[in-house]
């Protein structure tokens, strides 16, 4: 970032500020992320280039996601679609769509995040964790066997992380009235956040080294 700064290219200061913000996303440090996304974003808008623009804004997006600014994360995805769709950018669409999804999610607003869900995983760029969002919103739908028949499907897939998984099954078992196994999900959920946290305070110091 320094000898890009020293050059002032901008396009490498935006390039030096997108990797030090996954970075920072990666290791759960949200505020620092979100400074170094409008860095990026910035310094891509001084380069013109449309494409590099469209992604910083989906990076800033995502960092106002996780600061639980979700207004203003539905705002930008909401832009991010149009964008998409007049580039025929099917990787930015898919972005958006997700961004939009979790973050209705998390404001309880579930009809609206089960409408991208439902678009984003009719796209072939759907991931196991996009399916397992979507079976979860079945469930609060009270549409139990369309929720059943995902996580079904999902039981065997080696892409779905040990953490999204457990908290898959704790609101299966939830919809169940299955006490006890919910009980243990609840308990391998605990212990898939202290992990989370083990680790992003061991990032954290070594950073510091």
């Amino acid at each position: 970032l320094e000898l890009a700064r020293e050059l002032d290219d901008r396009f490498w200061i935006a390039m030096s500020a997108r990797g030090i913000a996954d970075i920072y996303h990666e290791n759960h440090c949200v505020v620092e992320e979100l400074e170094f996304v409008k860095m990026e974003l910035d310094n891509f808008r001084a380069t013109g280039k449309t494409t590099f623009i469209n992604h910083a804004i989906s990076d800033l997006a995502r960092a106002n996601h996780c600061n639980e600014n979700y207004s203003e994360s539905i705002r930008l995805s909401q832009a991010l679609l149009d964008s998409a769709a007049t580039s025929d950018d099917m990787v930015l669409k898919e972005k958006a769509l997700s961004l939009l999804g979790l973050s209705y999610l998390a404001i309880d607003s579930t009809d609206k995040s089960f409408e991208y869900y439902s678009r984003l995983c009719s796209l072939p760029g759907a991931t196991a964790v996009d399916s397992a969002y979507l079976s979860v919103l079945y469930l609060r739908r009270n549409s139990p066997a369309d929720a059943y028949r995902i996580i079904n499907n999902l039981a065997a897939s080696p892409s779905l992380p040990k953490p999204v998984s457990h908290w898959l099954n704790y609101q299966y078992y939830r919809s169940l009235d299955s006490l006890r196994p919910a009980l243990e999900m609840m308990s391998e959920i605990s212990h898939d956040t202290d992990n989370s946290l083990k680790e992003a305070r061991r990032q954290n110091l070594i950073g510091t080294l």
